[in-house]
């Protein structure tokens, strides 16, 4: 678990960097091994990191691409990130790390925005594009890792909680009555609504583009497999298959650098 907070906007200001500061400070608790923030004047990126692959220097974040034109702020777990990384360097690009933060690095520098349909995995994360002036937020089909942001005609601010959001002191601390009731009614908020008012979730399986003040979001497609009343048959040779491909998606998410362990 790492935690990932930032701001861009058209009319940059000192305090963004102190808030985008509060922001990781806020989020401390999510990353113990790192905190950093990455400053460019129009955008700042924090990072509170969990080392999980690449204990080593090399996987501090923000991290950025060989000519430090491209960088990520990142919280998740690239399951495939072992099959994308030989690919990327037969199409020339290099790595400093063995972390999957880096093979999304070049992974966006290849597709761009669609970069999000090769990944497999949970994840939420923060791509800062310096020649574009351009925000990529993308999050996993699941929603498994969170991600809030806040838009206004001047500025879009992003965190993994809602508390780094309030602990930037630059959003007003009232509560959204249709999350509130929300709540009430289901027992918790789904999207498009928050607790806070002007927060929204990134929904599961969405991306969204902040460039110049526009905000769009867009759908990345459902990695959920139909629900077939025949899978329950055990005997069948589709749930074989499912099986094999279930054992697959296990033995993926065995890329991590500390020991795996069952409970």
């Amino acid at each position: 678990m790492c935690g990932i907070a930032g701001i861009a906007s058209t009319d940059p200001r000192p305090e963004y960097l102190s808030a985008t500061e509060k922001m990781a400070a806020a989020i401390r608790h999510r990353g113990p091994d790192s905190t950093a923030v990455q400053d460019f004047g129009c955008c700042a990126l924090a990072n509170t990191r969990l080392a999980i692959v690449d204990l080593s220097e090399r996987g501090r974040m923000p991290m950025c691409n060989e000519d430090a034109s491209v960088w990520i702020t990142y919280n998740g777990e690239c399951y495939n990130a072992h099959e994308l990384r030989p690919q990327l360097v037969s199409q020339g690009h290099q790595f400093r790390s063995t972390t999957d933060t880096e093979v999304i690095l070049h992974l966006y520098e290849e597709y761009g925005e669609r970069c999000v349909e090769r990944l497999r995995g949970m994840f939420a994360f923060a791509i800062w594009d310096t020649r574009a002036k351009k925000l990529l937020l993308a999050r996993d089909r699941l929603g498994i890792k969170p991600l809030y942001y806040s838009i206004d005609s001047q500025k879009i601010l992003f965190a993994s909680e809602l508390k780094a959001l309030l602990g930037s002191d630059l959003l007003p601390r009232k509560l959204d009555p249709a999350g509130i009731r929300a709540f009430l009614q289901l027992g918790h908020i789904p999207a498009p609504w928050s607790a806070v008012q002007n927060v929204k979730p990134l929904e599961p399986g969405s991306i969204a583009v902040w460039q110049n003040g526009a905000f769009k979001q867009a759908g990345t497609g459902s990695c959920l497999l139909p629900l077939r009343p025949h899978l329950a048959n055990r005997r069948s040779k589709s749930w074989t298959r499912f099986v094999a491909c279930w054992w697959n998606r296990v033995a993926s998410n065995s890329c991590r650098t500390y020991p795996s362990r069952c409970f």
